[in-house]
This record gives structure tokens, C-alpha cells and sequence, in this order.
């Protein structure tokens, strides 16, 4: 079994969000903004969509075995994702299972994620 990589699955999500879900003014307008505001909104926006994260049903997969299947390779990742978003927190979401926590490891690589797809639809826009 191949170890899933996160970082390349969100970004691509992304990218794909970016050039399928979007219009085609948006894409410009997110590409060529230069106003924090504009990046921010978009980024805020994503990060809390399920078909990037899951965040907004608590799945990505909405299957616990695919959840677990992701996670596989993937421990030290996970452990970081926990140790920096629940250090601080009661909320243990290793409690919750593994979809959460599949969820939270892609919520954790998001930002890296986001400005890769959107270096990446600069360089498509800019074709």
C-alpha cells in the first residue's frame, strides 16, 4: 500500500476547486488581488469546505476505513497536526476517530496547500 500524501491531495483539491468550482471572474480576481482582505476570504472560505477538508462534517472520506487507510505512513504527520491544533485544547480527537483525525491532518496542511494551488493557478492564468 502507497502512503497517501495529504499535502499533494489538498493541493490538488484545491487547484481543482480553483478551476472547476469557481468562476471564471473569481479566479482572476483571487490570482491578481493584492488585497490581504481578498486572499484571506478565499482562504477562511476553503479551509472550512468539505470537499477540501472535510471540517465543515467532520469527513473528508466520510468512510472510516479510507480514514484509516490515509492515516497509514502518516503517524508522525498526525502527531503534529494533534500536538499543534489540541495541545492547549480538552477536545481529543483521537476520541473521535480516525475521519476526524483525517480531517484535522488535512485542516493542518492546508495553509502550505493553498498558497501551492494558488501558485499554480498564477502560473495556469498567466499561460
Amino acid at each position: 500500500m502507497e502512503k497517501y500524501d495529504y499535502k499533494q491531495h489538498v493541493t490538488n483539491d484545491l487547484y481543482n476547486y480553483f478551476m472547476n468550482d469557481m468562476s471564471e471572474e473569481d479566479r482572476f480576481w483571487l490570482a491578481n488581488s493584492t488585497n490581504n482582505d481578498d486572499y484571506e476570504w478565499w482562504f477562511d472560505k476553503l479551509r472550512e469546505d468539505d470537499v477540501i477538508t472535510g471540517l465543515a462534517s467532520g469527513s473528508y472520506t466520510m468512510s472510516k476505513s479510507q480514514a484509516e487507510e490515509n492515516l497509514l505512513y502518516n503517524w508522525d504527520l498526525a502527531k503534529d497536526a494533534y500536538l499543534d491544533l489540541f495541545l492547549d485544547s480538552s477536545y481529543d480527537v483521537l476520541d473521535k476517530g480516525p475521519e476526524l483525525l483525517d480531517t484535522w491532518v488535512r485542516y493542518y496542511v492546508y495553509p502550505e496547500c493553498f498558497d501551492t494551488a494558488l501558485d499554480r493557478l498564477r502560473k495556469t492564468l498567466n499561460k
